[in-house]
């Protein structure tokens, strides 16, 4: 099942240890405590993502591309950018550095191994899903 996703092996395993380890760090974090329902929200939608994507690696159907896709696009791109600018932001307009520098570039370096999980996956995937 898992052959029909992507046409090279090597990227395909390490693309289901990748949201294999992501799915580990999620299931931890939902057990922190947080008053803010905002993001304890965030956190069940990043844990529902990341399981459907990982789930969607052994069951293969014509939607399983468009849920890895949608992971790659929204965790690995969208999130890391959003998080920048926010901070970058606070900073600009209030003086107030809300993260440590360290930060940024974890920021930083999630958002380049996110386009090139993203390079790699246009580069990779099979067209056609029976």
């Amino acid at each position: 099942m898992i052959d029909k996703l992507f046409t090279n092996k090597i990227f395909r395993t390490l693309l289901i240890l990748f949201v294999g380890i992501d799915l580990i760090i999620t299931i931890s974090r939902i057990s922190s405590n947080n008053d803010f329902a905002s993001t304890i929200i965030l956190r069940y939608f990043n844990l529902l993502l990341t399981l459907v994507t990982f789930i969607s690696f052994f069951i293969t159907t014509k939607h399983s591309l468009s849920i890895i896709k949608i992971y790659i696009i929204f965790k690995q791109i969208v999130f890391p950018i959003f998080m920048i600018v926010y901070g970058l932001k606070e900073f600009l307009f209030y003086g107030y550095n809300r993260y440590r520098i360290e930060t940024y570039f974890e920021f930083s370096f999630s958002l380049l191994i996110g386009f090139v999980i993203y390079y790699f996956f246009k580069k990779y995937r099979v067209e056609n899903i029976e």
